[in-house]
């Protein structure tokens, strides 16, 4: 049996993965309580074809309880997915979309109700098998994204995300390993590409010819053939790796699509680019 198990702070996307997940063929339920999860895997195990994949949100209060279920039964192959979100763009969300936080409906403010979220999500962050920081992804951008992810984990491909950003805008929070581009010689000082991004062909030609990017990503390279095999031969199929400039728009961005150009050959690759505006 194939349990997809997606819980995160509220507001970060859950419905948005569970609705890619139903698409791809899975039996979807939302917000079983802990206390039925033995009832509904016996009924499960009494119809294998119709609930062979299950997809299951569940509150971040209850996520644990139903991991160490899952966790212990021989016939179950679970994955966990946890959605994170930065604090501004939940106040966002929230704001834009008019919707109570269900624990404002407890008495709390919309501040103390996301920091109750953000600290019981701290709690099992260890325990998830795919994070993912939904806080520059559109909706569409978050379903490419589990699509690819699922994908590549039915096949045991090894999936490798690179993510650009900028450090003065702060480190992506689902990052494994970082890389730092700021020796790179930066397109911002040049007039003419100052306006354009790392997507475009003159930023690229000017980054990737310089001699410092050819050594820095000749050590890139060594390190990702090594920690890429490495994280195969633990049996993980997904790594996010963060690739770092001053303001995320020209080097990093670069980089990061030169790097997934490189590992498609032999890995699924993915790039985002989190502060490119």
């Amino acid at each position: 049996m194939e349990v997809y198990l997606i819980t995160g702070v509220s507001g970060a996307g859950k419905s948005t993965v569970i609705y890619a997940l139903e698409e791809m063929g899975f039996y979807i339920v939302e917000n079983l309580p802990p206390q039925l999860v033995e009832r509904m895997y016996e009924s499960a195990k009494e119809d294998q074809k119709k609930y062979a994949h299950l997809a299951l949100t569940v509150k971040i209060d209850d996520a644990l309880a139903f991991v160490n279920f899952f966790r212990s039964k021989e016939d179950v192959t679970l994955k966990f997915i946890g959605l994170d979100c930065s604090r501004s763009v939940l106040h966002e969300r929230f704001k834009l979309t008019r919707r109570l936080h269900p624990r404002q409906a407890m008495g709390l403010t919309l501040n103390q109700a996301i920091d109750v979220d953000k600290a019981i999500f701290d709690q099992i962050r260890s325990e998830v098998d795919f994070l993912v920081d939904t806080s520059k992804l559109q909706g569409s951008e978050l379903r490419r994204y589990i699509y690819q992810v699922i994908d590549a984990n039915r096949k045991n491909i090894m999936c490798v995300s690179f993510i650009s950003f900028g450090f003065k805008k702060g480190v992506p929070q689902d990052v494994e390993v970082v890389f730092d581009t700021r020796n790179v010689p930066n397109p911002f000082w040049i007039p003419e590409l100052k306006e354009l991004s790392g997507l475009d062909q003159p930023v690229v030609d000017y980054v990737l010819n310089k001699p410092a990017t050819k050594e820095l990503l000749k050590h890139i390279i060594d390190y990702l053939d090594y920690f890429i095999a490495e994280a195969e031969k633990s049996g993980r199929n997904l790594l996010a790796v963060g690739i770092g400039c001053t303001g995320g728009r020209h080097r990093s961005v670069a980089i990061a699509e030169y790097l997934k150009h490189y590992y498609s050959k032999e890995y699924k690759t993915m790039s985002f680019h989190k502060d490119l505006q």
